[in-house]
């Protein structure tokens, strides 16, 4: 499979990272580590067009984030009894955003 397309110099006032780097290179790696100082599952929710693909590939992915969580998904990680519930929520987050991307992704 070859390199994914993505553009060489990329500033936040002109380029959409989402659609011109996550989805192409998430739809395209089987692993993806990084570590960000601030994260939320609608960074889940608005790169799921590239996870879809990420997770086709049986994508590995390793978060390392800071302890400052949105509200809901630290309500979330609080009331679960164990990572089970968690991985339910993070694929409800997934199975609600699949139905709005293509199926035929390349």
């Amino acid at each position: 499979m070859s390199f994914p397309k993505v553009p060489i110099y990329m500033n936040t006032s002109d380029n959409d990272f989402d659609s011109e780097l996550y989805h192409p290179c998430l739809n395209w790696a089987r692993r993806y580590d990084r570590a960000v100082g601030y994260f939320t599952s609608g960074w889940i929710s608005k790169n799921a067009y590239g996870l879809i693909g990420f997770a086709n590939n049986n994508g590995k992915a390793r978060w390392i984030t800071s302890p400052i969580l949105d509200e809901k998904d630290l309500e979330i990680i609080k009331d679960a009894p164990d990572m089970i519930d968690i991985a339910d929520y993070c694929g409800a987050i997934f199975s609600s955003r699949i139905t709005n991307y293509p199926r035929n992704i390349v």
